[in-house]
């Protein structure tokens, strides 16, 4: 009985295996779902197989120092070491297990999964090994050509291809077949493989054809595009979204630039841009057309301040340059790009920020009242509003009318009236203070100006 009973021992806990696994790698597409081979088998001829229920089962990432793609122990997976990338991603066939089948089911390959893995299984007595390399190869899809522009007086083709495993070979071809000088070939790694993409200033030719070609191995995609016909239409003709920022901050007395461009990026040279001022009925701020500017309609307040920079207009730089910026020039700005066959425009916000110190300020005697002198100081040219105050001769405030304020061209026009009695001094001072705090560098600054008036 003893003797049967250790028999019986050998045969379902101590039985030696071997591990088997592919001779050849094996290829898969990005996104798809593959099998990564691996049993063991008994060595004992006389058994068909092996239970791997009870045993240690092992994947990992050789090339990747021994990451933990997948771990069975204990009847149960183990994942918590897991590589993050391949989460949710891996199983083992638990109901093959019991046959000896250890293989691996990866699901929605990744470009990144490529490389060699070791399926490692482990029992009471025995431990080994094989190596498995996947091999991630993805036909990508057709050629995609786009005209972005004119460039060197020809057009600017780009031809893109994704979804491409290992990366492919991109060529431009003439109509004969003959490869002509591109710009490089640029490619990027995403979840679905390379994307690859180059460019191409086409100029004219006998056929005007053009192809872009994509291969990899015996596989050959290709597109072709004719630019036969007048290349000023296609100077002209191209759809662009034109682009700028939000808001613009300046200070009064600064030279600034309101951003607006045209992409994808083409010239600007022949079309016509017009900057307008969209919150005072898009009043005219500077204007160009016809390869010059055209300034007879432009508001008088910005006449010799305007210009854009005609020599970044070949690149669709279509920005305004705004000098000695004025308060009243704070508002919402339109740039607005016509060309022949299509129109685009942004608007921009203009806030004027910082610090306008005013003009001395001007007491006016006005009359009398309430038995006392009837006072009035102004001041302008403040941005922003600043503190007003009447003061006695020991610099104490005293109560005065409400304080005003408007704003013109050249800031705020600031006035507060007081009806001065007489005192120890008949001294009277009227005070202005501006202060306020540089968003940049939290730096304080106050200026403060005063008039005094003896009544006598």
């Amino acid at each position: 009985m003893c003797t049967s009973s250790m028999v019986m021992f050998l045969i379902t806990g101590g039985q030696e295996f071997n591990m088997e696994g592919p001779d050849v790698p094996v290829v898969a597409a990005p996104g798809s779902d593959i099998i990564l081979p691996c049993s063991i088998k008994p060595k004992a001829s006389e058994q068909s197989h092996v239970s791997a229920v009870d045993m240690e089962v092992k994947w990992s990432r050789t090339d990747l120092n021994s990451a933990v793609v997948h771990h069975y122990m204990d009847k149960i997976d183990k994942n918590e070491d897991q590589d993050p990338s391949y989460r949710g991603r891996t199983a083992l066939f638990k109901e093959e297990l019991q046959y000896g089948n250890t293989s691996l089911l990866l699901k929605n390959v990744k470009v990144s999964d490529g490389g060699q893995y070791t399926c490692q299984v482990d029992s009471a007595h025995q431990k080994d090994h094989v190596s498995v390399l996947l091999k991630v190869e993805g036909i990508g899809g057709a050629p995609e050509i786009t005209v972005l522009g004119t460039d060197s007086g020809g057009v600017l083709l780009q031809c893109d291809s994704k979804g491409w495993w290992p990366v492919p070979e991109l060529q431009w071809l003439d109509s004969e077949g003959a490869e002509v000088r591109a710009g490089v070939t640029e490619s990027c790694e995403d979840g679905e493989g390379f994307y690859v993409r180059r460019s191409l200033t086409a100029h004219s030719s006998d056929t005007n054809t053009y192809i872009c070609r994509v291969k990899w191995g015996q596989n050959v995609m290709e597109e072709k595009i004719d630019i036969t016909g007048n290349l000023h239409y296609w100077k002209t003709s191209l759809r662009f979204n034109v682009e700028g920022p939000d808001t613009v901050f300046a200070a009064p007395g600064s030279d600034i630039v309101l951003p607006c461009s045209i992409k994808p990026t083409m010239s600007a040279v022949d079309m016509e841009v017009k900057w307008s001022r969209q919150d005072l009925g898009d009043i005219l701020v500077h204007h160009y057309m016809n390869n010059s500017d055209k300034n007879d309609g432009q508001m008088p307040s910005y006449r010799g301040r305007t210009a854009l920079f005609i020599e970044q207009l070949q690149y669709g730089n279509t920005s305004l340059l705004l000098k000695n910026v004025e308060v009243s020039d704070g508002g919402q700005y339109t740039c607005r790009v016509d060309s022949a066959k299509w129109d685009g425009q942004v608007r921009v916000l203009l806030k004027i920020e910082g610090e306008s110190v005013g003009r001395t300020p001007e007491i006016t005697v006005l009359g009398t009242a309430s038995g006392g002198v009837l006072l009035q100081c102004d001041s302008k040219g403040w941005w922003p509003v600043p503190e007003l105050q009447w003061l006695d001769s020991k610099g104490v405030e005293v109560p005065a009318g409400v304080k005003e304020s408007c704003e013109d061209g050249e800031g705020f026009y600031v006035r507060r009236r007081l009806t001065a009695h007489s005192s120890d001094t008949n001294t009277y001072i009227f005070l202005i203070s501006s202060l306020s705090v540089s968003g940049v560098s939290h730096i304080k600054f106050q200026f403060t100006r005063t008039k005094q008036l003896i009544i006598k």
